[in-house]
């Protein structure tokens, strides 16, 4: 959401005679770094990670009666949901040339990850989005995924990663018709799952 195999040299010592059977020390090669994501995004839609979620004054509430979400106008962003401290869905997106879904997920007040979501035959244009939005993936892998029904399609999932932020989009994610992005704070995750490891390992310390 990157092997490098050990080159084993053979070598004789200096000044003395060659042994066939003397091998040098396996040295490993160190795996290049990749360049800085340059056009690694500080969160999504003007809403920033590791800020306060906007409150009603500068991200409104979606209108609720007899009002139709999907056809709320492109540019005019709102929210829906209850309250801002968990989750909820936000409306008036920016037209991609095909619809598209966003939901956004709160912790304490603060955006921990936006979910893109369209169906799968709309992949192709999310990734092109994507792309041009955050440049080229850092990895790409292609696969196959199956149905409950046993039927198998073909899959393909993009990740890109920075210093604060991951983006992970799949074409099929979770259904076989349903392609998803997480835009998603990596701080936030990172530290979380090591919250959860350390509570595992004390926790199995008391059995």
């Amino acid at each position: 959401m990157r092997k490098i195999g050990a080159l084993l040299l053979f070598a004789a010592a200096a000044g003395a005679p060659y042994a066939a059977d003397a091998k040098a020390p396996a040295k490993h090669k160190e795996p290049a770094q990749q360049a800085p994501w340059a056009q690694e995004p500080d969160g999504f839609l003007g809403i920033k990670f590791g800020q306060p979620f906007p409150d009603a004054a500068t991200l409104p509430d979606c209108p609720k009666d007899n009002f139709n979400l999907t056809n709320y106008a492109p540019g005019f962003l709102c929210f829906e949901g209850y309250g801002r401290t968990s989750y909820g869905n936000l409306w008036g997106l920016p037209n991609l040339g095909f619809g598209y879904t966003v939901k956004v997920m709160i912790d304490k007040g603060m955006v921990t990850s936006f979910i893109v979501e369209t169906p799968s035959d709309n992949f192709a244009a999310l990734a092109k989005v994507l792309t041009q939005r955050y440049g080229a993936p850092r990895s790409q892998e292609s696969g196959r995924v199956q149905s409950k029904a046993g039927a198998e399609f073909d899959n393909t999932t993009l990740k890109w990663s920075g210093q604060r932020v991951t983006i992970d989009a799949e074409m099929r994610s979770g259904k076989v018709d349903t392609a998803q992005a997480y835009i998603s704070d990596k701080v936030y995750w990172n530290a979380r799952t090591q919250a959860e490891e350390k509570a595992t390992t004390e926790n199995a310390s008391k059995l």
